[in-house]
């Protein structure tokens, strides 16, 4: 659950079966389309409900108790029909009338294990924005509120004639009802779990976004999209996955829960295996309509035990949902894994709060190293496992670990206006620009600490880039290694092959000969897949850190709230190192500090400090 709830994360499409628009939907049916530019997601659905049993077809309402019948929607606000069964939930059957896209529809009560009544759930983003429709014929005006967005669900999936029983958590959950709120949620997991097929609308598509789901499965896109070719289609997939939807905190559990998930956008449908093996990428931040649901929104991944512990409350203070949650996590013993959100190495809103308790609803980097650590093997005290206690009347964390070295210099935070280079873009240019300055930075605090008198320097050089070459760094390897694997983290899929030193070189040389002359800069596709190796990596490690170095002269990445005289710190059973600042009135042997956050420190990744002689050292740190 943990290293989910970091992830800021396009869900990448991998392993794809069939796009179902209007070409290839014909090619493979041999059959005739409909005329409508619209059904080819539609064409989908029909040939998906033809599959359903009898009962679905017919979608009798004897089979669950029924609710009122409504149309969608008028001047009336409907009354929902109380949920009173522990298994009980809301669906909302919904017909097309006609070319004008008017939706009849009830409520049906039924249970989420119903064999007897499948349904689809729907993935969307909410919106905010109100979409009126029409009223019923029959007996009492009544209606229901529908976002633009739920509004765009229904208008994707349903052509004349057609029924579909869907459940949409904003419709099928009342929104004024807190205790229903908090039943059903307890429920998501069962839910999407249950669900005879997950659908999940991207919401309003575009030029690029409508080529991109046609690019999906010819180029079956996954974790290296760098190998892709330069130009419009790159665009596309860049724009397809910054749709709000790869946004969210929710889309994590519905499609990891959910049955062959199927995403529409405007005419085109794809279907996804969700439990494919490239499934995260760090690209995005994922937000919630309450601050809240970035707890509540991934319970149902959780086990059985962390879902006992952490019930939805929407009653409780924001605060008191956090310090719960963490607390709760601690006490279970067996990871500090949530440490690598926390810190104020970032701006925080909640005053009071602990420094150790993450506050989830925070902006942080795209790359969060302690959720980075399977890839890039990260394990900083190898061999341990945490030792922590919790003072419950002075709201301090208590940890055993280390004190290792003290931060001498810190850079500026790279800007996270750049996201990635797209030669195509005149701002991109003036965008790298700044990244660069950033770069030359990073490069003269690398060999300060080298030029102080600490290494003597037996060759007078012209330049930095000619030091960084010649110099050793701590652990004896080339100090341009050592750099270009800070730079990246050293999170590649394939670390002990990559060319560190010379895709940094290569990226370098060729950025600083494209900014010459303006963009114009002609490259071949291979030696492109070559550069952009080492510029993904680094988009992601370096998004909104600072590079800097320790009194020993590591060199690291960490947040941009660093100070120098903070302390490196390696907790038993710790990812990563850790940042810390002393209290106000600590003195050097003090060991009461405020956490700042997780750190990459080049030569302390990977279990190096626990072969040092010096892990016997352990001692107990106060976090508050």
């Amino acid at each position: 659950m943990y290293a989910i709830l970091w992830v800021a994360a396009v869900l990448l499409f991998c392993h794809l079966h069939d796009t179902f628009d209007r070409r290839n939907y014909c090619r493979s049916k041999s059959g005739t389309c409909p005329s409508s530019a619209t059904s080819d997601a539609a064409d989908y659905f029909k040939e998906l409900k033809r599959n359903w049993s009898d009962q679905v077809a017919v979608y009798p309402v004897e089979t669950g108790r029924a609710g009122n019948t409504l149309w969608v929607p008028r001047e009336f606000k409907a009354e929902y029909a109380p949920i009173t069964h522990p298994k009980e939930i809301r669906l909302l059957y919904v017909t097309c009338e006609g070319p004008d896209k008017r939706f009849k529809s009830r409520f049906i009560h039924t249970s989420y294990d119903n064999v007897s009544t499948p349904y689809i759930a729907i993935s969307y983003t909410w919106g905010t924005n109100i979409a009126v429709a029409s009223t019923i014929p029959q007996g009492e005006n009544q209606y229901i509120d529908l976002t633009e967005s739920a509004s765009r669900v229904l208008e994707t999936l349903l052509v004349p004639g057609e029924t579909l029983p869907l459940w949409i958590d904003a419709i099928c959950i009342d929104q004024n009802n807190v205790t229903e709120q908090n039943h059903q949620l307890r429920l998501m997991r069962e839910i999407y779990s249950n669900a005879h097929q997950v659908v999940v609308s991207l919401g309003a598509p575009t030029q690029d976004s409508s080529r991109a789901m046609d690019l999906i499965p010819q180029t079956n896109v996954c974790q290296h999209t760098c190998t892709l070719s330069p130009g419009p289609d790159w665009t596309a997939l860049r724009a397809l996955f910054r749709l709000p939807w790869f946004t969210r905190i929710w889309v994590i559990q519905e499609v990891a829960l959910g049955r062959r998930p199927v995403f529409v956008l405007g005419d085109r449908a794809v279907s996804w295996n969700s439990m494919a093996s490239d499934l995260l990428l760090h690209y995005h931040h994922f937000d919630a309509t309450k601050p809240q649901d970035h707890i509540y929104a991934l319970l149902g991944l959780a086990s059985p035990a962390t879902r006992k512990l952490l019930l939805p409350d929407y009653t409780l203070d924001l605060g008191d949902v956090y310090q719960e949650t963490a607390v709760k996590l601690l006490q279970q013993g067996n990871s500090i894994a949530l440490l690598h959100r926390a810190g104020i190495g970032y701006p925080r809103r909640l005053r009071g709060l602990p420094s150790w308790v993450p506050e989830w609803n925070s902006t942080y980097p795209e790359m969060v190293f302690g959720a980075s650590h399977q890839n890039a093997g990260y394990n900083a005290a190898r061999g341990t496992n945490p030792s922590v206690v919790i003072n419950t009347e002075t709201g301090s964390l208590h940890l055993d670990g280390w004190l290792v070295e003290n931060v001498y210099k810190v850079g500026s935070a790279r800007d996270p206006i750049y996201d990635g280079i797209d030669r195509h873009s005149p701002q991109s240019l003036k965008n790298f620009a700044n990244v660069y300055s950033w770069i030359e930075e990073a490069e003269k605090l690398a060999i300060e600490f080298y030029l102080a008198g600490h290494w003597r320097v037996k060759h007078r050089v012209p330049s930095v880039f000619s030091l960084l070459k010649r110099l050793r760094y701590i652990t004896g390897e080339p100090l341009l290694e050592a750099l270009a694997q800070t730079l990246l983290a050293k999170h590649v899929q394939y670390p002990t092959t990559f060319d560190f030193s010379g895709c940094y070189t290569a990226w370098r040389t060729y950025y600083k000969q494209w900014m010459r002359k303006a963009g114009r800069l002609k490259v071949k596709d291979h030696e492109w897949k070559k550069i952009m190796s080492f510029e993904e990596n680094f988009v992601a490690a370096t998004l909104d850190r600072a590079f800097f170095v320790t009194d020993n002269g590591r060199m690291g990445l960490g947040s941009p709230n660093m100070q120098e005289s903070d302390v490196v710190a390696i907790f038993k059973g710790g990812r990563t190192p850790f940042i810390l600042r002393r209290n106000v009135g600590c003195n050097g042997l003090c060991r009461n500090f405020t956490l700042v956050g997780e750190v990459y420190v080049q030569g302390l990744m990977h279990g190096e400090w626990m072969q040092t002689g010096k892990e016997a050292t352990v001692e107990t740190i106060e976090i508050t």
